[in-house]
């Protein structure tokens, strides 16, 4: 049959083409699988970084062409294949992978986990080791002395010693400058620059150090932090963050302010326990800043003025002077006449300019040898006036006949006042004969006022 005949064919037909398929081979796939890549491993130009600074990454083993990208954690960030560092104090891990390679190779991944160390710029604010010792302020019955490293070596530390029943609160306060007491120089913290560091070596193991930063003149500005010793009888470095404060009872001490100006700085050891524990102190520093000034705060003047008063710009001729380094004075003045006043007055340089000092002032004159002198054509009497304590200086003008006119000066504390006074509103009787100035303290006695300028002048 014909059907039969044409089904034949066909089975013929695809013998035929699988004989022919077998005989090239074919039926079965050639294509290789993808292999692994040799052993990649990632580097750094450098792994000790300081904050903010860079490193170039690189790799080496690894097959085919495939890219390679990094990942970094712990703060870093990665661009391309440069590496930046944080900007506080960390460690960073950098892995590396290569990508697959076609049909080729497979991904691989770094089998080494690089790690860069990150260093934070600090400034060492005591070491105890500085030529002058530390001054330390124990309270609560802890005692604090310099010692020796316990570890070994010359090195100089702070031993705090807590005995058995001491105060909860005990501690030792340390200190570097005369003003205010027991202060360090100010602490430059900041918002991003908040971390401060101890070195600690711990007899008893677990055990928590307070460290307590305040201003050494007004003690309600401070910021309490905590940190933990983990391990006995070796050295430890502790930080403390200004941002993360410790708690008394379960209430959180006082939160950090950016206007805190902080000066003082005070470690309680084993704070809110009152067992035994000995804890030695080394390098406190602040992190953040390299090679910060440390200049100790400086004892304000009280009582000294620091500056001149302002140079007269009368001209001389038309000026008659009774005291002021500016004109030269009436013949015969006499800045001490003795009249038996408590008034102690002594000459002292402010500057290049010389002033007068008149200490416990009650009252005190100037005259010109008993002689007369003739202000009727001059307008004004000028004086400059500094004081710390009194309120107000009464200058009079006193005539041969006893006539005598007085104004009052009030004085603002610690500045010099320069005063003016028309001799025109006088009422004296006789101005062409003028024999004394006189000063007078307000409240009288005890005051201590300098003076400078003292003139009769016209336009």
């Amino acid at each position: 049959m014909q059907i039969s005949r044409n089904s034949l064919t066909l089975l013929v037909g695809a013998a035929a083409s699988a004989l022919i398929l077998s005989a090239c081979g074919g039926g079965s796939s050639s294509t290789p699988s993808p292999t692994a890549q040799a052993v990649l491993t990632v580097a750094a130009a450098s792994t000790s970084l300081s904050t903010g600074g860079t490193t170039n990454l690189s790799t080496t083993g690894g097959s085919g062409a495939g890219l390679v990208t990094y990942q970094a954690t712990g703060g870093c960030t990665v661009a391309g294949s440069v590496l930046t560092a944080p900007a506080n104090d960390a460690s960073c891990s950098v892995t590396a992978t290569k990508a697959a390679d076609g049909s080729t190779y497979l991904q691989a991944t770094s089998t080494n986990t690089l790690t860069v160390t990150v260093t934070v710029p600090s400034t060492t604010f005591l070491t105890f080791d500085e030529a002058t010792a530390p001054g330390l302020t124990a309270f609560g019955g802890d005692v604090g002395t310099i010692a020796t490293d316990p570890a070994g070596g010359t090195n100089k530390v702070m031993k705090v010693v807590k005995s058995a029943g001491n105060e909860t609160w005990a501690g030792v306060t340390m200190s570097k400058c005369s003003y205010p007491a027991d202060s360090l120089p100010v602490i430059p913290l900041t918002a991003t620059n908040k971390k401060m560091s101890l070195r600690v070596y711990s007899t008893v193991a677990n055990k928590v150090l307070r460290l307590k930063l305040e201003n050494a003149a007004n003690g309600a500005i401070n910021v309490e932090m905590d940190a933990t010793v983990t391990a006995a009888n070796t050295w430890q470095t502790l930080t403390f963050d200004i941002t993360q404060i410790a708690n008394n009872g379960g209430a959180a001490t006082r939160t950090w302010l950016a206007t805190d100006v902080l000066n003082k700085a005070t470690v309680f050891p084993d704070f809110g326990n009152s067992a035994a524990v000995t804890m030695y102190v080394d390098d406190l520093n602040f992190i953040g800043t390299s090679g910060v000034a440390q200049t100790c705060l400086t004892a304000p003047v009280t009582g000294v003025p620091t500056a001149a008063a302002t140079t007269p710009t009368v001209a001389s001729a038309k000026a008659l002077s009774v005291y002021s380094d500016a004109y030269t004075a009436i013949p015969g003045v006499n800045l001490n006449p003795g009249w038996g006043q408590s008034t102690a007055q002594t000459q002292i340089q402010v500057g290049s300019n010389n002033v007068l000092k008149h200490a416990n002032l009650n009252y005190q004159g100037f005259d010109w040898a008993n002689n007369a002198i003739d202000v009727s054509t001059y307008t004004n009497l000028h004086i400059d006036l500094w004081s710390a304590d009194a309120t107000s200086v009464k200058v009079f003008v006193i005539s041969a006949g006893q006539d005598t006119q007085s104004f009052t000066v009030p004085i603002t504390a610690s500045t010099w006042v320069s005063q003016d006074i028309a001799l025109s509103t006088f009422s004296m009787a006789n101005k062409a004969a003028v024999i004394q100035v006189k000063l007078e303290s307000v409240p009288f006695g005890g005051t201590t006022v300098y003076m400078d300028n003292l003139y009769f002048w016209k336009p």
